[in-house]
């Protein structure tokens, strides 16, 4: 059930004495016997860069990781039929780790750099080694199809997030 008109606090008892209004957070309303919280301390300057570092370090590792997951998912069947599920991994991990490393590092185009890493992990796999094994074959269309959507899904969304601060917002009207 809402309520139409705001409510209006009742007199409050301080160290001071009784009072009216709102209440706020002054020292008179902090009641005997609790200490009231510290000011909270700026970060030094180098934390910003370095947390900036981090996150972008954090998002290329999740990049690897969730390159090698998908690649050895690719061969995943249900009977006889394959399960997409390769795919599916690929394009939502790859969406959210653009979105989180454009969060995490303050900049879009750093957002190549984990991209970068998840297709050379993918293409890699793709290639035969010098002992003849091959992890993504060229019968099994999951794994086909995976190296097409995931740079697909790395590079729309690099470019949804470069071009929306381009639109201009509605006229007023």
């Amino acid at each position: 059930m809402s309520r139409t008109r705001p409510r209006t606090a009742a007199p409050a008892v301080g160290r001071t004495g009784p009072r009216t209004g709102p209440r706020t957070a002054t020292r008179a309303a902090i009641p005997p016997g609790v200490r009231a919280a510290a000011e909270p301390t700026p970060a030094p300057a180098w934390a910003d860069p370095l947390l900036s570092i981090a996150g972008g370090v954090v998002c290329t590792g999740l990049a690897a990781v969730s390159a090698v997951y998908e690649v050895f998912l690719t061969p995943l069947r249900w009977h006889t039929s394959r399960v997409p599920l390769a795919l599916l991994l690929a394009v939502a991990g790859n969406v959210g780790l653009v979105w989180l490393t454009r969060l995490m590092t303050g900049r879009t185009g750093v957002a190549l750099v984990p991209a970068a890493v998840w297709t050379v992990i993918v293409f890699v796999a793709a290639g035969r080694t010098h002992e003849g094994d091959l992890v993504l074959t060229g019968n099994n269309w999951v794994g086909t199809v995976l190296l097409l959507v995931g740079p697909l899904s790395w590079g729309c969304t690099v470019f949804w997030l470069v071009a929306r601060p381009l639109r201009k917002p509605p006229a007023a009207r």
